[in-house]
């Protein structure tokens, strides 16, 4: 597969994310790097598929990106994930351009659903328990449901899908009208 088939895929997921967003770009990330599979991060001393961090970089594992949009319901999908921590470092680095939205009060409200989800953690079985690590893997976790299986998010976590449909400002159920949010 060539490059621009390459950047084509991965830069879906960054539109996807932000379609209903009035600032839709991740300003301070202008650099993306492919690696054929996992590969090994020194900030975390580990293997990883992906890494996005606050220098400007979104690491991904080619072969985890494409097995993310092989199966569009099996719910990992690490393109979106990775841009999801895009969106929200960008966020916090430029929270001046974010201030008078209605992001930064869904954001909020998101941080707030995530407190009281560790507390009632077994109660939320349909997300993977990678979503609790901390309030930005919750956050790219959910953006990764909320795209693949937005259903079953909805009628399983509804004022959680709610929040998402609020924050993202469209809602994937609505597919006949445009992914309007109402």
């Amino acid at each position: 597969m060539d490059t621009l088939e390459k950047r084509i895929i991965v830069l879906s997921a960054l539109v996807q994310l932000t379609f209903g967003l009035n600032k839709f770009d991740v300003s301070s990330f202008d650099f993306v790097v492919l690696y054929p599979r996992s590969f090994y991060s020194k900030y975390l001393n580990a293997r990883v598929k992906g890494l996005t961090n606050r220098k400007g970089t979104v690491a991904l594992s080619w072969l985890d990106t494409v097995k993310g949009i092989h199966d569009p319901q099996d719910n990992p999908n690490l393109a979106l994930h990775e841009w999801s921590h895009a969106l929200l470092i960008d966020y916090v680095d430029d929270h001046t351009n974010w201030l008078y939205t209605q992001f930064n009060s869904h954001i909020e409200r998101s941080e707030s659903y995530f407190e009281t989800a560790i507390e009632q953690r077994e109660d939320h079985e349909y997300l993977r328990s990678y979503a609790f690590t901390n309030e930005h893997e919750f956050f790219a976790v959910c953006v990764e449901h909320f795209f693949e299986t937005p259903a079953t998010f909805a009628e399983a976590l509804p004022e959680l899908y709610d929040i998402m449909c609020s924050l993202l400002n469209q809602n994937p159920i609505h597919s006949q009208n445009d992914f309007a949010l109402k």
